[in-house]
């Protein structure tokens, strides 16, 4: 789970990841960084996010969230997407045309 309105009400770009042991859930809270030579989305509502598998040209699949769109404090839009590789948890930015990522309250789906 990524971003969105805290208890508090604040805006953030927290990263939340979920396991599941049998009928036990697990959760660790990943913060955004303070280094900012490390990339990192911006915290965002309305957006969406999804699991993706990326197979390798070895053939090889690897788990990454796909964070896109969402709305700023003044509700505009935010026109960017985020892939998150879940193994070295590290975030990269997709160039994709805004036709496709300038939206808030959307929602996205992947299928396996």
């Amino acid at each position: 789970m990524f971003g969105g309105i805290d208890i508090g009400m604040r805006r953030t770009n927290d990263l939340h990841i979920f396991t599941i042991d049998n009928t036990i859930i697990h959760f660790e809270k990943v913060v955004a960084p303070s280094d900012l030579m490390l990339e990192w989305p911006r915290w965002r509502i309305a957006h969406s996010s999804t699991v993706i598998n990326i197979v390798t040209s070895h053939g090889q699949e690897s788990h990454h969230i796909l964070v896109i769109g969402g709305g700023d404090n003044d509700l505009e839009t935010i026109s960017d997407c985020w892939i998150l590789d879940l193994k070295h948890m590290l975030w990269s930015e997709v160039d994709l045309p805004e036709s496709v990522t300038k939206r808030f309250d959307h929602s996205v789906s992947s299928f396996v």
